[in-house]
């Protein structure tokens, strides 16, 4: 059993919950309850949902539901997290993910991790959000609106100011205060099921954070989907060596 702000969740729910079937219900059921909109959009529409991702480990698995999205004919948005240890948004192959995600209608988002800078005062904030916000924008030539903490201390909870660094900010008191929440972080859901949320239309606008991590085919614990995409990256790595000494005529010694 998972326990979360005293509240205990089924771990089977858990594990069969994050499906990519399920997954399309959720995105069903929502088009039937709210307009999806985007962070640009916020201030002109009524009855909305916000359908976000922060991709920290799986940009392939990002890919795969972007797909779906578009299929279903719903845009979302996808904040990119340019320290990952999961990927690298500089190589290649990565950033052509990227590139294809948005060419299927999404946005992007800035995913921020504060830490890394060991950021401790708003000035500092706004410098490298901005710096970061540059980085990718010249990179894939699309336009940023919003940015989300990655792991935000108590000192970013907060930093509850509509904006920072020229973006919206996901964790700012009108989002907190305002507009519904809900989030699988860590391979569950946090504080309500998503599915029941939207059954009951308990809020009249409705924030919705995913991780493509945790979506998969077919059930599984939160680490075997975190092992799958480590696994997967890893033997993409290697392949990535092979290909290269075969492709360069060089002797590729091992075993």
């Amino acid at each position: 059993m998972i326990k979360e702000n005293n509240k205990t969740l089924n771990d089977s729910m858990t594990i069969t919950d994050f499906t990519i079937d399920n997954y399309k219900k959720c995105i069903n059921l929502a088009k039937e309850k709210y307009e999806f909109i985007d962070y640009g959009q916020i201030n002109q529409k009524e009855k909305f949902i916000l359908w976000r991702h922060d991709c920290d480990c799986s940009l392939n698995r990002a890919l795969e539901l972007a797909k779906i999205e578009n299929d279903l004919k719903i845009k979302s948005t996808y904040f990119i997290y340019i320290h990952s240890s999961f990927y690298n948004v500089f190589e290649k192959n990565q950033s052509k993910i990227i590139y294809d995600i948005l060419s299927l209608g999404h946005d992007m988002g800035l995913h921020f991790d504060a830490d890394y800078y060991g950021i401790n005062n708003v000035n500092d904030l706004n410098i490298k959000i901005k710096y970061e916000t540059n980085l990718l924008e010249n990179i894939f030539n699309k336009k940023i609106k919003a940015f989300s903490f990655h792991y935000p201390s108590d000192w970013l909870f907060e930093c509850e100011e509509e904006r920072y660094g020229d973006l919206i900010n996901c964790y700012s008191k009108n989002f907190k205060e305002e507009i519904g929440y809900v989030s699988d972080s860590n391979g569950y859901w946090r504080f309500h099921p998503l599915q029941s949320i939207l059954e009951k239309g308990i809020y009249k606008e409705l924030q919705v954070l995913t991780h493509p991590v945790w979506w998969q085919k077919t059930p599984m614990l939160p680490r075997e989907r975190i092992m799958r995409a480590i696994n997967g990256r890893s033997k993409y790595v290697a392949n990535t060596y092979d290909s290269f000494l075969e492709s360069n005529n060089r002797i590729n010694l091992k075993d």
